[in-house]
């Protein structure tokens, strides 16, 4: 099997194809696969982050222009 296939197993580190279901070593399931929850979590973590720094970036420029008195 080509090297590039195989991927080491989270649990275990035993040899498992890409494609793999179950680890053919320890049976863990789906060994290369993140949960849901884990793109959720990363994903609304960014948006929030993203959301906030847009947020704060608005208070700091009308902060300024009152201080300025645009």
């Amino acid at each position: 099997m080509d090297e590039k296939k195989l991927i080491k197993c989270s649990v275990c580190n035993g040899m498992i194809s890409k494609r793999a279901k179950t680890c053919p070593h320890c049976g863990e399931p789906k060994p290369n696969e993140l949960e849901w929850y884990v793109y959720v979590i990363v994903y609304g973590g960014i948006i929030i982050f993203f959301g906030g720094c847009a947020w704060f970036l608005g208070q700091l420029i009308e902060w300024v222009r009152d201080i300025l008195d645009f």
